[in-house]
């Protein structure tokens, strides 16, 4: 075993979704961060409170994808349980956010946010895989990541008028 690629495969059996699913830990948590800071009404920090449990769904899912292999049948269990977990809670504070405020100006925002969401989990459904090395999950992963983009710039307009209002 001299390739030192061949021994990376044996421990990360999943390369591309722990890729993508690291980058959504990242990109959430910047969101959840920059959110927190920028305002202090309730549903921006309920927003930054479902940006932060996101961020742990895809760091636990990612290490549940990449180390499966390697790991103990009890931490994986853990992994798998904690990703569906706040996967849910996540869902939940989003859904609570958009819902204490009225969605004004963010509302374009919120809306791209979800029709992406939409559209990733059809693509993961319907098991759409553009490459072998690029499973559904990465896919999904990468149209969610565009779609929590979104979610940020709604939430950070969320108690702001519209021009009309």
């Amino acid at each position: 075993m001299n390739d030192p690629n061949q021994a990376l495969d044996m421990v990360i059996s999943e390369p591309a979704t722990v890729l993508t699913d690291y980058l959504i830990t990242l990109a959430c948590s910047w969101f959840a961060f920059r959110l927190y800071r920028r305002r202090a009404i309730r549903p921006v920090r309920l927003w930054a409170a479902g940006f932060l449990s996101a961020a742990g769904a895809a760091l636990a899912g990612g290490t549940f994808h990449g180390f499966a292999g390697v790991l103990q049948a009890r931490l994986i269990s853990l992994l798998w349980n904690s990703t569906i977990l706040l996967i849910g809670l996540a869902a939940g504070l989003m859904i609570a956010g958009t819902y204490v405020a009225a969605m004004g100006a963010g509302r374009p925002w919120l809306l791209a946010g979800l029709a992406l969401t939409g559209i990733g989990l059809t693509l993961l459904a319907l098991e759409v895989s553009p490459h072998p090395a690029f499973n559904q999950n990465d896919l999904y992963h990468c149209v969610q990541l565009v779609g929590f983009y979104f979610f940020f710039r709604g939430a950070g307009t969320l108690g702001q008028r519209t021009r009309e209002g």
